[in-house]
């Protein structure tokens, strides 16, 4: 089960990273942010979530 999710976290990790670029290629400097914001955000609640089990 914790496999299932750590890939589910990585495959959006990409999408974000993706974004992100997407955004930067735009030249869209708050949009980028904004996403990278949110990615770490989102990283940051996983990590969290999941500390226990890198203990």
């Amino acid at each position: 089960v914790q496999a299932v999710k750590e890939h589910n976290r990585s495959d959006q990790s990409v999408i974000d990273h993706m974004r992100i670029i997407e955004a930067l290629e735009q030249r869209d400097a708050d949009k980028a942010e904004r996403l990278v914001r949110e990615h770490a955000m989102s990283l940051s609640k996983h990590i969290e979530e999941y500390a226990r089990y890198l203990e």
